[in-house]
């Protein structure tokens, strides 16, 4: 009887797998931007490292989130322009959580603007867990960078306005 107890209390293990930057490209196309931003930098500044979070059975990595999120903002309207203003981005976080009834993936910038102060950007992108497959996980990583990107612009665009009512 208390054998059969103990092997209730089994976990299953964890299977690792690497999120492939191709299913985390933009799900949605933003509309163009009021102005333009020049893409100065984008640092990987996460503290689990390459770790980024589990669902069900898999524990995923991202090894390259630098580039991940240049290739989106710049499929998103960003120039390599110089005498465009500078964007200096930093991934504070990006993975993926859950419980039973939901997964919430997160994704976190750190923003400036031509080195002024630095602005928090936090996804918003939390929903129902069906059945924890990979596919599903990357599908929710590519929904929360979109959420943060949405924000990135919508702050970009009101800066843009109030810098031309400016002149």
């Amino acid at each position: 009887m208390a054998l059969g107890l103990l092997a209730g209390c089994s976990s299953v293990p964890l299977e690792r797998s690497a999120m492939q930057p191709a299913q985390l490209l933009p799900l949605a196309t933003l509309a163009p931007p009021v102005c333009a931003y020049r893409l100065d930098a984008v640092s990987d500044r996460r503290a689990a490292g390459t770790a980024a979070g589990s669902l069900g059975a898999h524990a995923f990595s991202l090894d390259d989130a630098a580039d991940l999120v240049r290739q989106r903002l710049m499929a998103n309207g960003f120039r390599d322009d110089p005498a465009l203003p500078a964007l200096s981005l930093e991934i504070r976080q990006l993975y993926i959580a859950a419980n039973q009834s939901s997964k919430v993936p997160v994704a976190v910038y750190r923003v400036s603007v031509d080195g002024g102060p630095p602005t928090i950007l936090r996804s918003h992108a939390a929903s129902v867990n069906w059945n924890g497959t990979e596919a599903e996980s990357q599908r929710a990583i590519a929904r929360a960078l979109d959420d943060v990107d949405l924000q990135l612009r919508q702050m970009l665009d009101a800066r843009c306005g109030s810098r031309h009512a400016a002149d």
